[in-house]
């Protein structure tokens, strides 16, 4: 990116003082900004905020569902708040689909928020 003269001009005078005092002039600081705010933007913006609850997921899903359950299906993936879950049997499957979906949501959101977890989907895989 070519330098505009501005910048240039305040270069160079800071270039000039230094030689003529043989002493650095300071450079105006920014102010300084919090590092947890910076980061949590940068994270919504390449959607990796997602990616560690997808992550946080996988590893709390056997203490949500219970170990036979866990057993049998994997998370999948996360995305704009549809978790999508994997389930290896069509029995297992259709006893998830119709009768402990809404439990398992409700663990869902309770642990990770409303937000971060809108839905539930299985599918054999």
């Amino acid at each position: 990116m070519p330098r505009t003269p501005r910048k240039d001009h305040e270069r160079y005078k800071r270039q000039i003082l230094q030689e003529w005092r043989i002493l650095p002039v300071p450079r105006r600081e920014r102010p300084f900004k919090e590092l947890a705010n910076e980061v949590g933007q940068v994270l919504e913006g390449f959607g990796l905020e997602e990616r560690f609850t997808e992550n946080e997921v996988r590893n709390a899903w056997r203490e949500i569902v219970g170990e036979f359950i866990a057993q049998h299906t994997r998370p999948y993936s996360l995305l704009s708040g549809v978790l999508e879950v994997r389930v290896l049997q069509p029995s297992i499957l259709y006893t998830l689909e119709r009768e402990m979906k809404p439990q398992i949501l409700s663990k869902l959101q309770s642990a990770f928020g409303r937000k971060a977890i809108r839905e539930v989907k299985f599918r054999i895989g």
